[in-house]
This record gives structure tokens, sequence and C-alpha cells, in this order.
């Protein structure tokens, strides 16, 4: 879909949908968001997370990255893995740091 490459995390598996709604303050910006799950791979998802972005205008590009980002932190406590300030995929991309992890 079109959030996959910025909610692509090396422990978990993310699920959701993005959308867009209208914005009556300004019509040319409408609000972002995203509602997705994750958990460990081939697993049951273990945390659901909603997010939306007051005139952020795509679902995918600002509220998909800030759901992956907010999983990946609590998933991480939550299974005693270190965290790490990079971790989707276009972010290790971005860093120029190689993602063996990624399922392209």
């Amino acid at each position: 879909g079109t959030a996959w490459y910025r909610t692509s995390l090396e422990h978990w598996e993310v699920l959701g949908k993005t959308g867009t709604s209208q914005n009556a303050q300004d019509t040319e910006r409408p609000h972002a968001w995203f509602t997705g799950m994750a958990g460990p791979w081939g697993k049951d998802p273990e945390i659901v997370v909603v997010v939306l972005v007051e005139f952020g205008e795509s679902g995918s590009l600002m509220a998909a990255p800030i759901m992956a980002k907010t999983a990946d932190f609590y998933l991480r406590k939550q299974h005693g893995i270190e965290t790490d300030t990079i971790q989707t995929l276009q972010e290790h991309d971005a860093a120029g740091r190689p993602a063996p992890w990624a399922r392209r």
C-alpha cells in the first residue's frame, strides 16, 4: 500500500489503513490519519495505534510514520529490544544504513 515504505520495521509486522479527512478550516489542506496494528512477524498484533495529524494532507506521508515509530518504541520496550532512532525502511535508506531485514 501507500504507507508500506514508511511503516516497514525490522522486528514487527505493521498492518494499517491511511486516510484523509475534510478540513472545514482549510479545504486545501485535509487532515491526515493512519490506523494501524503491529506485532512480531507472523504472530498476533500486540498494539493498535491511531494517528491524526491536523492539516497533515497525507496519511501515508505524515501519519503512518508516526504510528510505526510509536509501535516500534512500545514493542521494543515490551520485548526487551534496545531502541533505535532509525527505525523504518525509509529512514534506513535515507541514512545510508542497509536494512537486510527489509522485505522488498
